[in-house]
């Protein structure tokens, strides 16, 4: 009856590690979430500049992202200097993203199976426009949408999804078809953690366990 019971608590010990077992979670998954990387090219403006528009404004390229859309100095005079918005702190960095009316940003990323937890802070101008409402999508299924009004205090966002091992694709679009409405953008974080599947050794000892179980029971029958 003691080896009974000892193989009980094995058992029973063995299954809840598999089920309770929990990975580490990640360094932020994006490139660039702050927008600060070296790339978009400010001289022409002095403060900011567009993604894909072809003149003295172009940025060029903006470091893990692509789209429509500014790269923006945090105080910037054109922009009414974001930075002077309620909530801001230091570590904003020098420069973040603006999503003006339909324009968007977005990063392709692969993804590990697992749970992921997605973090940015937005705002909005309030020299000029309105504001702005933005969907955020993964691999162009909506998991959010989020509204940002006019000269409103920087503002903490956060949303869960799960993901399977992959390829995916990360955007912010804008959703203002009229007018001039511009939702401020930073400090994008990502981070996941692995979904737990049991290693084969685990999975043998738990047959094991379960083994020697059997035997001790077919034992105490045939007394």
């Amino acid at each position: 009856m003691k080896n009974h019971r000892s193989l009980i608590a094995s058992t029973l010990m063995t299954l809840g590690v598999l089920a309770g077992a929990t990975a580490p979670a990640q360094a932020n998954l994006l490139t660039n979430g702050s927008f600060e990387a070296a790339g978009p090219n400010l001289s022409g403006t002095g403060s900011y500049c567009y993604l894909g528009i072809g003149d003295y404004r172009e940025c060029g390229s903006v470091p893990g992202w692509s789209g429509s859309f500014q790269v923006i100095a945090s105080t910037s005079g054109p922009w009414n200097n974001p930075s002077t918005n309620g909530g801001w702190t230091a570590t904003q960095g020098a420069r973040l993203a603006g999503v003006q009316n339909t324009s968007y940003l977005e990063q392709t990323l692969t993804l590990f199976t697992g749970q992921f937890t997605l973090s940015w802070l937005d705002s909005n101008r309030k020299n000029y426009g309105s504001g702005n409402s933005y969907d955020v999508l993964l691999d162009g299924t909506t998991l959010a949408t989020f509204l940002t009004n006019t000269g409103e205090a920087w503002a903490s966002n956060s949303l869960s999804f799960t993901a399977s091992a992959g390829t995916h694709t990360l955007r912010f679009q804008g959703l203002r078809a009229n007018g001039d409405g511009t939702s401020f953008i930073d400090e994008l974080s990502l981070t996941g953690v692995p979904a737990q599947v049991p290693e084969p050794q685990s999975f043998a000892l738990v047959a094991l366990a379960l083994l020697g179980l059997g035997a001790v029971r077919r034992r105490q029958r045939s007394r």
